[in-house]
């Protein structure tokens, strides 16, 4: 999990303040990296488990929508 220091430092963990909300690339380091993609994949993981444990009967907004806006954080990694 993120703490309040790796939060502070690292640029993954906060909105980017950039014009068009782009990357702010001149901030981002290699050392970034990694705990941003863990953090992202822990968040991915629990998002699809609340996806699969949904009790409610599957229904294209609650399983292939739900999906589809599932990762934006691993999407916000990885894209850069």
């Amino acid at each position: 999990m993120t703490t309040a220091s790796m939060a502070d430092e690292n640029p993954f963990f906060k909105p980017y303040d950039t014009p068009y909300g782009t990357p702010p690339f001149d901030k981002i380091k290699i050392e970034h990296y990694e705990p941003a993609f863990d953090e992202a994949i822990r968040q991915h993981k629990v998002e699809i488990e609340t996806i699969a444990a949904n009790p409610f009967t599957p229904t294209f907004q609650n399983t292939i929508a739900a999906m589809e806006y599932s990762g934006e954080m691993l999407n916000r990694v990885s894209g850069v």
